[in-house]
């Protein structure tokens, strides 16, 4: 599955066709898409069309989270096919926790914004952009269920170590950090008036 925004940067025109490729070894291969219609996906549905698995792709509108959760504990994977670019390469998607915390196992993108968390034994990662490995990565999961299990367990890990109630002492003792050091600076010495 894959939920959010439905945007060029997502990739889920990508994911689309990974599902297509991926259908030749994986006959019963589904994408559920979760998120509020925007104008890329017609886009979506345009590639689902020419590669042959409309069928194959469903579309359930924009959820409530409570909904989201539901659909997340009967996903196989989830899916983060973000392209590379200046913002998905810093960024860290917030759907990766959503699904482990669940215990999901996520395939997503290798950018340094997601491997500052994740090593490959926490997290399946494919080169952003590069189809054939997203391709990969799925029938790689396909094939090890009990290694895949192992992934989600280890991301799971992860996903706890950075719980609100961890990272909230690590948030105000920076904040108190920076505010101490602001201190410490001698005061800007005031501007000189313009001579007339």
């Amino acid at each position: 599955m894959h939920h959010g925004t439905i945007a060029h940067r997502h990739g889920v025109d990508l994911l689309v066709e990974a599902i297509a490729r991926a259908r030749e070894t994986i006959p019963c291969v589904q994408l559920h898409l979760y998120g509020a219609p925007t104008p890329f996906l017609t886009r979506v549905f345009d590639v689902g069309s020419y590669f042959g698995v409309s069928d194959r792709i469903h579309y359930h509108g924009l959820k409530f989270q409570t909904e989201i959760a539901c659909a997340i504990r009967e996903a196989d994977l989830g899916m983060v096919p973000n392209r590379q670019s200046s913002f998905t390469a810093l960024n860290f998607p917030t759907r990766i926790f959503e699904y482990l915390a669940l215990r999901c196992p996520v395939i997503a993108p290798r950018t340094r914004g997601i491997a500052d968390y994740f090593s490959p034994d926490q997290l399946l990662m494919f080169e952003p952009g590069n189809v054939d490995d997203l391709v990969a990565k799925i029938l790689w999961a396909n094939a090890h269920p009990v290694e895949l299990r192992s992934i989600a367990n280890e991301g799971f890990e992860i996903y706890r170590q950075h719980l609100w109630k961890n990272e909230k002492d690590r948030f105000l003792n920076a904040l108190a950090s920076l505010e101490a050091r602001s201190h410490s600076l001698p005061e800007q010495a005031a501007p000189l008036r313009a001579s007339r």
